[in-house]
């Protein structure tokens, strides 16, 4: 789509990836936003079959679909290795539209280990809700415990576990069987903060098509994409440090456009562009953009820093003929053009599948232990595992049954047999992480990366332990140790550490996880973007995308940056209420239907232009009541003594049960099955079909926030009476006089 120069809009994403597309996406909710997603890659990725189908992903390593990023990926004293490409999606929803499907949402004291950057919004608690906002889980077979529905209800993305193929039956039995015989569990619930065993995977495919980002942007007029567009620069005031915009470049036309936002600009462009963008707009280390005669606006000595990522070494083995995938995706023949013909008939098959049904999460204390360099780490760890200190899995196995060169790219492609491909992805390596820095100002030139892999030799110990558990579970467990027939194509060096050091060295790859570069932070000296995703130092900009994790999650991280799009977006919603109040209002006057304890709304006499000075002494009165009742009953006018002034209302609402955006809108979930609504947005507000008045056992109690004194109106407590009668008054007052509030 065309954008004239000078074009303005309510709101600019830059970076039309994973978490981009979210925000674009339910910033647009209100459909009088406008909002524009600007985008390198092409615009049309659902329509595109080497993106949609799911056993074609492998195929997109290097395609143009792929950023192809060169990449340094060890840089010791005594080893180094440059690599290209490391893959980055090229199309509209970025890496969404090119990983490899699984969705996995990690440990509970992994994100826990987020507080310290992000404080408490940022742990497990404040996270699992938008991990399970994006998606929406299908289980249309009914093969899987009712409680995985869990793990997504009522988002864009559609997930599903991965369709079991029949072609793979004596794989996934045999493969079970030698995982219990290592004494390890299966499990199905690797989805409430604690992962442990061999799973199902679920991924983000459903009916045989691949789920990318860009379903958030579907039918909606008001978002704007402009793409084959790169970004030049951020535009910032170095006077005010006021981001009010983007110039991008076209290179089709040989263009320039300077477009601007008149709320915010959000920077998405992924962990490798972003800090890139705004090294180029002058925000960043001041020695790197003193080196490229960039003008300093902010000193951000964290931005493209702390790169971080999972090393992985996979292996291959060889098996049985006629059990893996290789004759029906790799290889002309009739199993192909079988698996072929299923695809276009019903999207189901070897061709639907995203090729990875199995996943495993291990520990491996026992063999750790052995090491000398691994007691000693664990010892000045004051006794914690470094690789899993609140008992996380110190890996994740994938076994994929057919050959993948996306993993073994120096490996001859076989042109007969059956093979597996086996990935050791160590998910906490205690290696310090790498950096991003420019390469040139030249805004098509890619920046220069450094993973810095393997920079703690504790990293190499783990890996090659890790290799070894996964061999002797395969090699020598019940019913798969039968399947194998060689390794592929060459050995692994098992029984020499000093062999093994050096073949994890030489045969690690990225596990595609990057993260880390404009992180999460308290403050500029510690990170580059604060609790509310907004840049240090600069106004009207914030970042959203996987280079604000703090920590790598202990998984694939698809889905924490869907999260991240999901938290940001409502940050951002939360800092612009006038244009999303309605969620205010609906759950304003939801609160009367179902008889919290809001007061004679009638003596609350300011209506939508003082919204959120209603919402502040409502809830005032709600936490007051519920602090001293067991029940909601009616108390209070905002001309209560303590309530008259600004900051004592703005001290009572600190306190309140729902003191903040996030908090009311899990409220609001909980509650939207019970009652009719119909929202809108800003021009009008929500009308309410109002139910009969609640009976006491339906009504919700509120809980008052800890640590508060109790308070009463008088000395006691009113009757249940009483209270009963003045709940049933607010309802009745809110239907009968509609005008004072709608």
């Amino acid at each position: 789509m065309s954008v004239a120069n000078d074009s303005h809009f309510d709101f600019i994403v830059v970076g039309g990836g994973t978490a981009g597309n979210c925000i674009a996406g339910r910033l647009a909710e209100n459909p009088n936003v406008k909002v524009l997603v600007i985008e390198a890659g092409v615009a049309n990725s659902h329509e595109i079959e080497d993106i949609t189908t799911p056993s074609k992903a492998f195929g997109l390593r290097g395609s143009q679909y792929d950023w192809a990023y060169k990449t340094t990926m060890i840089k010791r004293d005594d080893y180094e290795r440059v690599e290209k490409p490391n893959t980055r999606g090229k199309a509209l929803g970025g890496s969404s539209t090119a990983n490899y499907f699984t969705w996995i949402p990690g440990s509970a004291a992994t994100f826990d280990d987020w507080e310290p950057y992000g404080g408490r919004d940022w742990t497990w608690q404040g996270c699992v809700e938008y991990l399970r906002k994006c998606a929406t889980y299908h289980d249309d077979e009914g093969l899987y415990p009712r409680e995985l529905q869990q793990i997504g209800h009522g988002g864009p993305v559609q997930i599903s576990h991965a369709e079991l193929v029949p072609e793979l039956h004596t794989f996934r039995d045999a493969l079970a069987q030698a995982w219990v015989s290592k004494g390890e569990p299966l499990t199905e619930d690797i989805y409430s903060g604690h992962m442990h065993g061999l799973t199902h995977c679920v991924d983000s495919i459903y009916k045989g098509e691949r789920q990318g980002s860009y379903v958030y942007l579907f039918n909606r007029p008001n978002v704007t994409v402009l793409s084959g567009a790169h970004s030049k620069r951020l535009l910032i005031d170095p006077a005010t440090r006021v981001c009010s915009g983007v110039e991008v470049l076209l290179p089709a036309t040989h263009s320039t456009l300077r477009l601007h936002a008149t709320r915010e600009v959000i920077l998405s462009q992924g962990v490798f562009e972003t800090p890139k963008l705004l090294m180029l707009s002058g925000v960043g280390p001041r020695s790197e953009l003193s080196k490229h005669h960039i003008d300093l606006i902010v000193d951000s000595p964290h931005v493209g820093q702390h790169l971080l990522d999972h090393p992985i070494v996979p292996f291959v083995l060889r098996l049985k003929d006629g059990l893996t995938l290789d004759d029906h995706l790799l290889r002309s023949g009739p199993a192909h053009d079988a698996a072929v013909s299923a695809y276009r008939r019903n999207r189901t098959g070897p061709v639907s599948s995203g090729l990875l049904e199995l996943v495993g999460f291990p520990r491996i204390d026992a063999r750790l232990h052995q090491s000398p360099a691994y007691r000693k780490a664990k010892a000045a760890n004051g006794g914690r595992d470094p690789f899993g200190p609140a008992g996380q899995p110190h890996f994740e196995l994938d076994f994929v049954g057919m050959f993948s060169s996306a993993f073994q790219w120096h490996y001859p492609v076989p042109r007969e047999g059956s093979y597996m491909t086996v990935i050791v992805d160590l998910l906490r390596p205690v290696s310090e992480g790498g950096e991003v820095t420019l390469n040139s100002t030249d805004p098509l030139v890619q920046p220069n990366i450094n993973l810095n892999f393997f920079g703690n030799d504790l990293d190499i110990v783990a890996m090659r332990e890790g290799v070894r558990w996964t061999y002797d579970m395969l090699m020598n467990g019940d019913g798969f140790k039968d399947l194998v027939l060689a390794e592929y194509p060459w050995e692994m060096p098992l029984h020499s550490d000093e062999a093994m050091d050096r073949a994890v060295l030489e045969r690690s790859q990225t596990g595609f996880h990057p993260c880390g570069t404009a992180r999460l932070s308290k403050s500029i000296q510690q990170g580059v973007v604060d609790a509310r995703l907004r840049v240090h130092g600069i106004r009207n900009l914030r970042v959203a995308d996987a280079s604000v994790i703090p920590v790598i999650p202990d998984c694939r991280i698809q889905n924490s940056v869907y999260m991240i799009g999901e938290k940001g977006a409502d940050l951002i919603k939360a800092d612009h209420r006038d244009l999303y109040e309605s969620d205010l209002l609906t759950m304003f006057f939801r609160a009367i239907q179902i008889g919290l304890p809001l007061g004679y709304l009638n003596q609350i006499e300011k209506r939508l232009a003082d919204t959120e000075q209603a919402l502040f002494e409502a809830l005032t009165i709600m936490r007051e009541l519920n602090a001293s009742h067991d029940r909601p009953m009616i108390r209070a006018t905002r001309t209560s003594p303590d309530l008259r002034s600004k900051s004592a209302r703005m001290q009572e609402w600190s306190r309140s049960p729902l003191r903040d955006w996030a908090e009311r809108e899990r409220w609001w979930e909980a509650q939207r099955d019970q009652f009719r609504v119909t929202r809108t947005m800003i021009g009008s507000s929500p009308r309410i079909e109002a139910p009969p008045p609640p009976t006491r056992s339906e009504r919700p109690r509120m809980v008052a926030a800890p640590n508060l004194p109790s308070r009463r109106t008088s000395g006691t407590a009113e009757s249940e009476s009483s209270q009963q009668q003045r709940s049933d008054r607010a309802t009745e007052v809110a239907q009968r006089n509609p005008s004072l509030y709608f």
